[in-house]
């Protein structure tokens, strides 16, 4: 997901950018990844809290299986509850709790996934401080879930002008292309 169109947030165009540049790079790495599943520029809520449910409980899916969420977009902290939202295109930076979706709405959805290994990837301000529960924590055997966080957990993410892409994506794209340029050798 790469969200860069808000109704009442500033534009962030590199987010779509994001997007494609982490869609080229994880469809060359080899994971199947069904346009459905591609979600940029401007995202409703129902939109994309029904692609996140439909991501994670889709009954195609094995045990086995490794399923990666992206994220580059805003996401609002809420100062009242503490918690995080990440922001559709239709968020009230006001009141998150009505559109946006919570770090805690991420995990409920997760555990409804049969999938044993998930890698969450948040290229958004706050993201450090996603949090989902013991139950998902790393295992010795590979099994759990992995956050990679942009920021802090009261840190804004950065973007980098002059690739009009977010640091931290650019950064992780390359390095991955890298990866697989070097074992494709």
């Amino acid at each position: 997901m790469g969200i860069s169109e808000y109704d009442k947030l500033a534009r962030l165009s590199f987010c779509q950018n994001d997007a494609d540049a982490m869609h080229e790079v994880l469809r060359w790495a080899g994971y199947d990844i069904p346009n459905y599943n591609k979600l940029t520029g401007y995202v409703d809520s129902k939109l994309m809290r029904d692609t996140m449910i439909d991501f994670f409980v889709d009954h195609s899916i094995s045990n086995d299986d490794i399923l990666i969420l992206y994220y580059s977009g805003h996401s609002i902290h809420d100062d009242i509850s503490s918690e995080v939202y990440l922001a559709p295109s239709d968020i009230d930076p006001n009141s998150p709790y009505r559109n946006g979706i919570s770090f805690g709405d991420i995990a409920r959805i997760v555990q409804r996934s049969i999938a044993k290994k998930v890698v969450l990837i948040l290229d958004c301000c706050y993201s450090g401080s996603a949090k989902l529960g013991k139950r998902f924590d790393i295992r010795t055997d590979g099994e759990g879930i992995c956050i990679l966080a942009a920021s802090q957990p009261y840190q804004e993410a950065t973007v980098l002008p002059e690739v009009n892409r977010s640091m931290y994506t650019h950064y992780l794209v390359e390095g991955l292309r890298e990866d697989l340029c070097n074992s494709n050798r």
